[in-house]
């Protein structure tokens, strides 16, 4: 198999869960690598992380400016 897409997201809110949880289980060839929103909460964080985001920020540069995510869906 070839390497996985990363997919950084932008906004942890309702819609960014759906489609962060819907990538993380159901897309074999993806990789959510990265969720950013400017209001993370403790919860949000540790369900990023239990998703195994490798970034998880309140800044949406950080998931913008890393060279190792493709793709970044805007789910505010």
């Amino acid at each position: 198999m070839s390497a996985r897409l990363k997919i950084g997201i932008i906004g942890a809110g309702r819609i960014g869960k759906i489609h962060a949880d819907n990538i993380a289980r159901f897309i074999p060839q993806a990789a959510l690598d990265g969720i950013a929103d400017i209001k993370l909460s403790t919860e949000q964080e540790a369900w990023a992380k239990s998703l195994g985001a490798r970034i998880v920020t309140k800044d949406p540069e950080d998931i913008l400016k890393d060279p190792a995510i493709e793709h970044v869906p805007v789910c505010s």
